[in-house]
């Protein structure tokens, strides 16, 4: 049981512009009865070693007081920056949840995910097929990998919705785009190109269960799969392996709701290619008419109230 009723609970939603995902998730907290607050983190304030008295009475000041008042922070968006701006804005996270605010997704979730090398090593500890990768700070060890396959997908190792993924095929190509990242100092993230039909597969955990999942499939024939880049996304009833992986993944990942992209080889089996901890919702709840964004919200109340209560 909760120890606030709905209405006394302060809940945040933590977002860089006004996006589809936290009008509807603004929505369903008001159904429950709660009227959260928007955050930006770019806005983070940290004062340390300051009396009360010390604090200016200004808007920057209120908003940091009501963020650290918060008993559930729901986070949307971390926007990207310089090394020390993503290292700060996590650091604001990992402080909230240690004073107690119910982070979700929880920051060792968001930094388990974010990272395309620690996650693909978590897959592959716990047993789950992955695309066979290659992780390097050397263009000439790259492009070995390159060789070895053939055919590879170059990724940047923070990244989401597709952006600034490459696949290559051509060793004269694989040379200049290794070079380009050489010059911006970049890791190399190689993995082989697994044929998968122009399709992809989301699935949708919460609480450690699959509670929907669909098809996006390119229409252009184009192995890229996003929905952001024109794929069309069609519902589909989970089945036994699709619920294990989610059970799976889950375990290993921890947070209160993942997106899981799964990738169904052409010659059979499903490789886990990406795992997300702050998953975007909006073509699956239009794919399914599920309301995703109330089930996340039901779950958080629940969790906080079993945690609290």
């Amino acid at each position: 049981m909760l120890d606030k009723r709905s209405d006394e609970l302060t809940v945040g939603i933590l977002s860089s512009d006004d996006s589809w995902h936290e009008r509807v998730l603004c929505e369903a907290l008001s159904k429950r009865g709660i009227k959260p607050a928007r955050f930006n983190p770019k806005r983070f304030l940290t004062r340390i070693g300051l009396e009360e008295s010390d604090d200016a009475e200004d808007d920057v000041s209120r908003h940091e007081e009501t963020l650290s008042q918060c008993d559930i922070l729901f986070v949307r968006a971390l926007p990207g920056g310089s090394l020390e701006q993503v290292v700060y804005r996590m650091d604001r996270l990992w402080a909230l949840a240690e004073r107690g605010t119910f982070v979700v997704n929880h920051p060792k979730t968001i930094e388990r995910t974010v990272d395309k090398c620690y996650a693909s090593l978590t897959l592959e500890r716990c047993g789950l097929k992955t695309p066979p990768t290659v992780v390097t700070e050397r263009s000439a060890e790259a492009l070995e990998a390159f060789e070895r396959w053939g055919d590879v997908v170059v990724k940047p190792l923070f990244g989401s919705r597709g952006k600034g993924m490459c696949r290559i095929t051509d060793r004269d190509v694989a040379l200049r785009v290794f070079a380009a990242l050489e010059l911006g100092r970049y890791v190399y993230y190689v993995q082989k190109f697994i044929p998968h039909g122009s399709e992809d597969i989301r699935a949708f955990v919460v609480e450690g269960e699959v509670v929907a999942a669909m098809v996006r499939k390119s229409d252009s024939g184009s192995w890229k799969t996003n929905v952001a880049g024109g794929a069309r996304s069609f519902p589909i009833r989970p089945d036994a392996e699709i619920e294990a992986i989610g059970k799976t993944v889950a375990s290993a990942f921890g947070g209160l709701y993942l997106g899981i992209d799964i990738l169904p080889a052409s010659d059979g089996g499903l490789f886990v290619s990406e795992v997300n901890g702050i998953p975007g919702f909006r073509a699956l709840t239009e794919a399914t008419g599920l309301d995703v964004a109330g089930l996340v919200v039901d779950a958080a109340l629940g969790r906080y109230g079993r945690e609290k209560g």
